[in-house]
């Protein structure tokens, strides 16, 4: 066990690409569960309401999944305008 200020110092030493990385992925992995969220909120509530001719076909739901995780600002920008 190191003794001293613990973590702090290896956080602070490390390289700047590391940290740029660390950023990078942080920031990815939140677009991206924020976008399932998005996603299956649209699916489970908001597709019926903005495609009528959508309501009883659930079979094709989960193909649009992808689709609306990574475009999830436009489908919630769309969403909201109704």
């Amino acid at each position: 066990m190191q003794g001293g200020t613990g973590g702090f110092e290896q956080a602070r030493l490390r390289p700047p690409q590391e940290r740029a990385v660390t950023v990078f992925l942080t920031l990815a992995m939140a677009y991206g569960t924020t976008g399932l969220l998005v996603g299956l909120a649209f699916l489970l509530f908001g597709l019926d309401r903005l495609d009528p001719a959508a309501a009883g076909a659930y079979a094709f739901r989960p193909l649009l999944l992808p689709g609306l995780a990574l475009l999830w600002p436009l489908v919630l920008w769309r969403w909201l305008r109704g």
